[in-house]
């Protein structure tokens, strides 16, 4: 199974290659071929907001508080330090964090949770900021990020997250696909202008090795090395043949 979902995201890497095919049969070929095999996640989470909470003063993360105010750092607590938590390790990341950032301010001007705010997917968000998702995640589609709207506190939002079935593993890591996300960032923002009031993002996904990132430029930057490399050879065999050539001529 692993090897077909692996074969399946390296040819949809290669259809996104050829810019003549539309956005849209991408998708559709990117559900035919993956979509069944990995999970995915529900509608955000909405409810009605305590209008009486303070005002919250923005708080730089930091590796071991996550997220971009106290009340963020508090839900990573949870999520992190939950008796329920299946994995061994979580870990705040940076990258994550200011994506996450993004996203929360992306619905709260948008005024409407939904997965697609900015127009790209949560999977699709993730790689255009420069995060290294494995190659086996749909280019279209969700399975690292948990949004809602309208819950005013941390650990309101946190019961939220557990009491729906589709957002609880992925921020508990129940399902073995899930406990293989190790990396979390979070974030918290608040509009009190708006409908929901309050915006909450938690992304937790796996990272591949950040030294290796397939672009269309490293793609490019390779086969360049590779053409001079083969050029190189090419005269190297020349040169070779030519000092043959010469020391036979020598020789007689």
């Amino acid at each position: 199974m692993q090897n077909d979902k692996t074969t399946a995201a390296l040819l949809i890497y290669k259809l996104r290659t050829i810019k003549l095919i539309p956005l849209f049969f991408l998708l559709m070929i990117e559900t035919a071929l993956s979509g069944v095999s990995i999970p995915k996640l529900s509608s955000p989470i909405h409810s009605q907001p305590d209008l009486t909470i303070s005002e919250l003063n923005s708080v730089p993360s930091t590796g071991t508080n996550c997220g971009n105010n106290q009340q963020a750092q508090q839900l990573a607590q949870l999520i992190k330090s939950s008796k329920n938590q299946q994995r061994q390790l979580l870990t705040c990341n940076k990258k994550l964090n200011e994506i996450a950032a993004i996203k929360a301010n992306l619905i709260q001007q948008n005024q409407d949770v939904w997965h697609n705010a900015g127009h790209m997917t949560p999977n699709q968000l993730l790689r255009y900021h420069g995060f290294n998702l494995p190659q086996t995640y749909p280019i279209f589609g969700n399975q690292v990020e948990a949004i809602a709207g309208g819950l005013a506190t941390h650990d309101l939002i946190f019961e939220g997250f557990l009491n729906s079935p589709t957002h609880r593993p992925l921020l508990l890591g129940e399902k073995d696909f899930f406990k293989q996300q190790d990396q979390l960032g979070v974030a918290y923002v608040k509009d009190l202008s708006t409908e929901h009031k309050h915006y909450w993002v938690v992304i937790i996904a796996a990272q591949e090795n950040p030294e290796i990132q397939i672009t269309e430029h490293n793609l490019n930057s390779k086969a360049k090395l590779l053409i001079k490399s083969s050029k190189r050879q090419r005269f190297k065999k020349t040169r070779r043949s030519a000092n043959r050539n010469k020391s036979r001529r020598q020789l007689r």
